[in-house]
């Protein structure tokens, strides 16, 4: 008897440091989550998909020492942000069907393509001339050769783009309203779409997210609606896109190709591709970049 209380007293210490040292892991994992507070951790999150497109939750525990349950919250709330889309063990701020990257990767991807695609763009530019452009990266540097051609009045609903042209000398600038969207850095919505009713343009220049068999998609219904409107009221249209675009879909049929006055596409062209357009009757012109 008297061996077994002793075995009693003996494990007692045992079960309290075991009982410590958990509590005592617990708490040092929690001081390492609290060592970055959010906004640094999801500002860094962002920083690695800008560099690599994806990220995985075990490399940002690793890298940030916090917990994958802390890795998981970030990533929740940047989807609901939506600065990226969550997949299986990570997350990617690549375009899917459903989600349209944020402005700023798109801004980063394939410049040397959307310039040399703008500069060509602007050869269907006039004086004189009611200009829209829409909210795309892609149309963006056509604003780089606007000067070469004034005077103008440009017509747009992108942020970054009124802010490039809005001091420029004989371009009277008029913006589209609407409801801010920060993942496309422009006006949408209804109000918008009531102000492009109201106005014509000479031509429009404008981008889209997806092309597959001689369609364009896009992702966001908000955003193909501005742009199928803007269609509607431009007597010429001008389709910009770089060739990384073409075997992608989305969500939304935005248009045929053929629909558009021209096409302009950055970059090598696939050989199927070029012949497919053609037979579909799509005008269309492969732009080298300055490089090339």
């Amino acid at each position: 008897m008297e061996d077994a209380a002793v075995g009693t007293r003996t494990g007692a210490p045992q079960r309290a440091i075991r009982i410590e040292r958990s509590q005592t892991h617990a708490a040092s994992k929690m001081a390492r989550d609290e060592s970055w507070t959010a906004d640094e951790r999801q500002q860094h999150i962002l920083d690695r998909l800008m560099e690599n497109g994806t990220v995985d939750v075990g490399g940002l525990a690793e890298a940030l020492d916090v917990s994958r349950m802390t890795i998981h919250r970030d990533l929740d709330q940047l989807e609901e942000r939506n600065l990226l889309r969550k997949v299986r063990g990570g997350a990617t701020i690549e375009s899917s069907l459903l989600f349209e990257s944020s402005y700023a990767y798109r801004s980063e991807m394939a410049t040397a393509e959307k310039r040399a695609v703008s500069k060509a763009a602007a050869e269907y530019l006039e004086p004189g001339q009611a200009v829209m452009i829409d909210d795309s990266t892609t149309a963006e540097p056509l604003a780089e050769f606007l000067p070469e051609t004034v005077p103008h009045t440009v017509i747009t609903n992108a942020f970054h783009l009124a802010d490039k042209v809005r001091d420029m000398r004989q371009v009277e600038l008029i913006c589209l309203g609407g409801s801010y969207n920060s993942n496309f850095e422009s006006f949408l919505g209804l109000f918008c779409e009531q102000a492009i009713e109201a106005i014509r343009a000479d031509v429009l220049f404008m981008s889209t997210s997806a092309i597959k068999d001689g369609v364009a998609f896009h992702q966001n219904q908000d955003a193909a609606r501005v742009k199928r409107a803007m269609m509607e009221v431009a007597e010429t249209t001008v389709l910009l896109a770089d060739q990384s675009k073409f075997g992608r879909s989305g969500l939304i049929r935005l248009a045929a190709l053929d629909e558009f006055d021209q096409v302009l596409i950055g970059g090598a062209l696939d050989s199927s591709v070029a012949n497919e357009l053609d037979e579909k009757g799509v005008a269309f012109e492969v732009v080298e970049t300055d490089d090339s």
